[in-house]
């Protein structure tokens, strides 16, 4: 529905665990908590590291980075998948013109992710009156927000 962006609402049950091999994923990953606490392993670049998610905390796995993860507890979320070239493109037209490192974030709170993934998801629960352009537009504000929160270099918007 729209281009450049995937959302989706994940929920799991009681005894829920999620263990993948080591991988990368082309796009950008964000997941958002909405199901209450849960303990998660990384290994993420080479090193491991442990977390524990609290209700409004938001994880980023940016593109093209090998990741490894054990959730080991039931929860709930939003997972937005950004896509990268979208992203460069978003980007250049606002007059950047640099290519954007994002960084790796673990059970971070931030309220401004939060609330965005949080109007993303209401837009398809209540069939995108709006259309398109709306869930894009927020879509794009969440990538522009990663790039200046969350990049290697913080560009000049």
């Amino acid at each position: 529905m729209w281009q450049g962006f995937l959302l989706e609402q994940h929920a799991s049950h009681p005894g829920f665990a999620i263990d993948t091999p080591e991988h990368y994923s082309a796009k950008h990953l964000l997941h958002l908590n909405t199901g209450g606490p849960s303990s998660t392993d990384w290994r993420v670049g080479g090193k491991n590291l442990s977390t524990t998610d609290q209700i409004g905390s938001f994880s980023l796995l940016p593109a093209g980075v090998p990741s490894l993860v054990r959730l080991k507890h039931k929860t709930g979320g939003i997972v937005l998948e950004i896509d990268a070239l979208h992203l460069e493109r978003t980007l250049a037209e606002a007059g950047l013109g640099e290519k954007i490192e994002l960084k790796p974030v673990f059970a971070a709170p931030d309220r401004q992710i939060a609330l965005l993934l949080t109007a993303m998801r209401e837009d398809i629960a209540s069939g995108a009156p709006a259309g398109r352009l709306y869930g894009e537009s927020i879509g794009n504000a969440v990538a522009t927000y990663l790039a200046q929160r969350y990049s290697a270099t913080t560009p000049k918007l």
